[in-house]
Order: structure tokens, then C-alpha cells, then sequence
């Protein structure tokens, strides 16, 4: 995150509190990005304070470089680390360095990802054999026998994103 997002941090902190009245006070998470340029991670900081000081313990994670230093500082405020990988080499990397819950998705992706080649399926049925924290595996999934058929190859859940595009709450 940074301000770019969102005009200052009350905005940010004024739509997790939204967000919490939409979700009747359930959890939710939020997407944390920390870029390889410094200067688009100014305010990162702050926005986790505001994501923990509102209740938040969920968040996914990005980064294209060691993020460490990121994963400490959220689980120093009580919150569970996803990472999300597009790469099995990548993922490891997050779960040596203290990610939670290991996201892996194949180039199906709808949002950006990475320079990967592999479906999701290739990826995770290799990935299911390597990685020991929970995995999630998404990428194109759109169907119930999609959700089956990862579960079947060993992942521990399925991210699903563009496909709820056409739920009538989005």
C-alpha cells in the first residue's frame, strides 16, 4: 500500500471501519504490496499500524524483494501472513523467511502473475510436495470441480479472485 491508494491514512482507516460494518465485525484482510522501489512502499508502515489498531490479523502479502522485515511486523501485531507467490522457488523463499500460509498462482492469475509460465495446476501439484506450511493455490479457478481437483492434488485451500468479479457485491 501506499498513499496512492487512498488520498491519506484516515481515507484508509475510514474503509477498514466501512469494511467492518459491511462484514457484521467478521474477519477480513487486506493486500499489502512492498515493491522492489523504495519509494512506492512511504507509508507501508503506517498502513499496517492502521490495518492492526482496526482489528485486521489477516493480510496477503507481495513483495519483490526480502520481505522479512514485512512478515516481523505484522506478526508482531498479532496478524497471519499469506504470501502470495507466482513462483514455487518464490514460495519457498516466504515460507523459510516466516510466511503463515504460502499463495501460489499460476499464470491463469487475473491480476499480475510474475513471469510465470505454469498453471496453476502444474505448479501446485509439485509445489503440495514441497511446501509444509498451508498452501493455496489459485489462478483461473472459476468452478467447483477446479476448487476439488487442487484440493485433490494436495493444496490446503484455492485463491479465488476475478472470478467473484460477478458477484453482485463487488
Amino acid at each position: 500500500i501506499t498513499w496512492k491508494s487512498f488520498p491519506e491514512p484516515d481515507a484508509f482507516r475510514a474503509e477498514l471501519r466501512r469494511c467492518n460494518e459491511l462484514t457484521g465485525g467478521k474477519r477480513f484482510g487486506v493486500n499489502l504490496s512492498l515493491s522492489s522501489q523504495s519509494a512506492n512502499n512511504i507509508g507501508l508502515g503506517e498502513a499496517i499500524q492502521i490495518a492492526l489498531e482496526e482489528g485486521v490479523r489477516v493480510f496477503e502479502t507481495v513483495a519483490h524483494s526480502n520481505p522479512r522485515a514485512l512478515f516481523d511486523q505484522l506478526h508482531a501485531g498479532g496478524g497471519i501472513v499469506v504470501h502470495k507467490s507466482s513462483s514455487i522457488k518464490h514460495a519457498l523463499a516466504a515460507e523459510r523467511e516466516g510466511a503463515d500460509i504460502v499463495a501460489l498462482v499460476g499464470h491463469e492469475e487475473g491480476g499480475h502473475p510474475g513471469d510465470n509460465d505454469l498453471s496453476a495446476f502444474t505448479m501446485g501439484t509439485a509445489a503440495a510436495r514441497r511446501i509444509r506450511r498451508p498452501l493455496v493455490v489459485g489462478g483461473g479457478v472459476g468452478t467447483g470441480e477446479q476448487i476439488l481437483g487442487l484440493l485433490a492434488i494436495g493444496a490446503d485451500g484455492v485463491v479465488m479472485g476475478s472470478r467473484l468479479l460477478v458477484a453482485e457485491e463487488i
